[in-house]
C-alpha cells in the first residue's frame, strides 16, 4: 500500500499545526476577555462604592430622619462627577435627593440594608450598575445612598475585544499556515532525504558482500575443484556471511536505539560495565598490538538499561581499538551529578569531516571505506543509546588522538 505523498503530508502537518494554534489562541482570548471583564467590573464597583461612601459623609440626619439642604445638593453632585448618577433615599426608600430627574427602574426598589448591596438594572443600552450604601446614625439605618453608572460599555468593550482577538487569531493562523507549510515541506524533505540516503547506504553495504558471495559461489561451481579450493571458497563465503550478519545486527541496534527509549528504572553500575566491555576487546586489541588502559572510578551508578549501554560502549570502544596505533584509554569519573566517560585512542584523530558527520549512520571517512572498515554505525548507535538514557556524546581531538566523551546522569 502506497503511503501519502510528501506534499499531502506537509499539508496535513500544516493544517494540524494551524488548528492547534487557532484553538490555543481562542482559549487564550477567552481567558483574557474573562480576566479583563472581571477587572473592569471590579473597578466599576470600587469606583461606585467610593462615590457612595463620600456622599454618605455629608448627609445630614435630624431626629432620626434625613434632611437635605442646598449645600447638600451641591456637594452631592460634585462627589458624583460627570458619568455617575445617584440618589439619597430615606428610611422608607423614598427619593430625598437625586441627581437625575428620571431615576432608572430598580433604583427606588433598593432597600435600606446594613450591608453594601450591588445589583444590575435595565437591559441593552439602558443597563446600569447600582450600588447601595446604608446611612447609619447612632447604630440605626436612616436611609441609603444609591449610586449607579451605565455598564453597557463593558459588554461592548468585551465584544470589540473578542472581534479583535478573532481577527488577530485568523491572521496569525494564515501566517502560520504559510510559514508552517514551508517549514513542514523543508522538514519532510530532510526526513525523506535522510531515509533515501539511509536506504541507499544500507543497500550499498549489503550489495558488496552479496556480490562476493555470488561470485565466489559461481566460481566454485564452474568446474570440479579440489577440497582445498572448496574450503577456501567456503571461508570467503563464511566471512561475507559474518559481515552481513554484523551489518544486520548493527541496523537493528541503530533502529532500536533511536525508536525505543532506554528504561530509566534499573540502576546500572557503569564502572563494572565499562570494565567488562574493555575486557571483551582484549583479544582484538592484542592481535592489533594495542594496549588497553583503564582509569575507572568504582561504583559509578546511573539509571539506565545495562544491556543497551553495553551495546553503546561496545561500539565506541570497538571504533577506538580499530583506529588506535598503540593504546586505547578508558577513563570514568563522577563530576557533580554527572558521570563522565572518556574513551580515547592514539590514532590519527578525527578529521574535520568526521567531527561534523561522525554520528551520521553509515558515514565514514573516505580513507576508511574498505571492506574491513566496519559498517559506519558504531558512533550512531552509541549516541542514540546514551542520549536516550539522558546523557550526551561528543567527539573531539587532543594531543594524542581521538576522544569520545560520554556523560550520563548519576544515580
Amino acid at each position: 500500500m502506497k503511503g501519502p505523498s510528501q506534499p499531502l503530508q506537509a499539508r496535513r502537518l500544516t493544517v494540524t499545526f494551524a488548528l492547534v494554534l487557532l484553538v490555543s489562541l481562542m482559549v487564550f482570548a477567552a481567558a483574557s476577555i474573562v480576566a479583563i471583564d472581571h477587572v473592569q467590573r471590579t473597578g466599576l464597583d470600587t469606583s461606585l462604592v467610593a462615590s457612595a461612601n463620600a456622599a454618605t459623609a455629608f448627609v445630614d440626619v435630624k431626629d432620626g430622619a434625613i434632611r437635605i439642604d442646598g449645600d447638600d445638593r451641591r456637594q452631592f453632585l460634585s462627589v458624583l462627577g460627570v458619568n455617575t448618577s445617584g440618589a439619597v433615599l430615606d428610611a422608607r426608600g423614598a427619593d430625598a435627593l437625586s441627581s437625575e430627574a428620571n431615576i432608572p427602574p430598580g433604583v427606588l426598589g433598593v432597600g435600606n440594608e446594613r450591608d453594601v448591596r450591588f445589583r444590575d438594572a435595565g437591559t441593552g443600552d439602558g443597563s446600569v450598575r447600582i450600588v447601595s450604601v446604608p446611612v447609619v446614625r447612632d447604630h440605626a439605618v436612616v436611609g441609603s445612598v444609591v449610586v449607579w453608572r451605565p455598564n453597557n460599555w463593558v459588554a461592548l468593550f468585551d465584544r470589540n475585544l473578542l472581534i479583535a482577538f478573532a481577527i488577530a487569531a485568523l491572521v496569525l493562523c494564515a501566517i502560520a499556515m504559510i510559514a508552517g507549510s514551508r517549514i513542514a515541506e523543508r522538514a519532510l524533505e530532510d526526513a525523506f532525504e535522510r531515509q533515501r540516503r539511509f536506504t541507499a547506504d544500507a543497500s550499498h553495504e549489503l550489495r558488496v558482500p552479496l556480490a562476493v558471495l555470488r561470485a565466489e559461489s559461481e566460481f566454485a561451481l564452474q568446474r570440479q575443484r579440489s577440497p582445498h579450493e572448496y574450503q577456501a571458497a567456503l571461508k570467503t563465503v563464511l566471512g561475507e556471511a559474518d559481515r552481513i550478519e554484523a551489518l544486520v545486527a548493527d541496523l537493528l541496534a541503530a533502529a532500536r536505539a533511536e525508536s525505543k527509549p532506554v528504561s530509566l528504572e534499573p540502576t546500572t553500575d557503569v564502572s563494572s560495565l565499562l570494565n567488562a566491555v574493555v575486557h571483551r576487546f582484549v583479544p582484538l586489541a592484542s592481535a592489533a598490538s594495542v594496549q588497553l588502559v583503564t582509569a575507572i572510578e568504582p561504583a559509578l551508578l546511573t539509571r539506565a538499561d545495562g544491556e543497551e549501554l553495553t551495546r553503546a560502549f561496545n561500539a565506541i570502544v570497538h571504533n577506538a581499538v580499530k583506529f588506535a596505533r598503540t593504546a586505547v584509554t578508558c577513563r570514568a569519573e563522577r563530576v557533580g551529578d554527572r558521570i563522565r566517560i572518556d574513551i580515547s585512542d592514539d590514532g590519527a584523530g578525527f578529521t574535520p569531516d568526521a567531527l561534523l558527520h561522525g554520528f551520521e549512520r553509515f558515514w565514514r571517512d573516505d580513507a576508511a571505506r574498505s571492506p574491513g572498515s566496519g559498517t559506519g554505525l558504531g558512533l550512531a548507535i552509541g549516541r542514540a543509546v546514551v542520549e536516550s538514557a539522558g546523557g550526551a556524546v561528543t567527539l573531539a581531538n587532543d594531543e594524542h588522538g581521538a576522544v569520545v566523551t560520554c556523560t550520563l546522569p548519576a544515580a
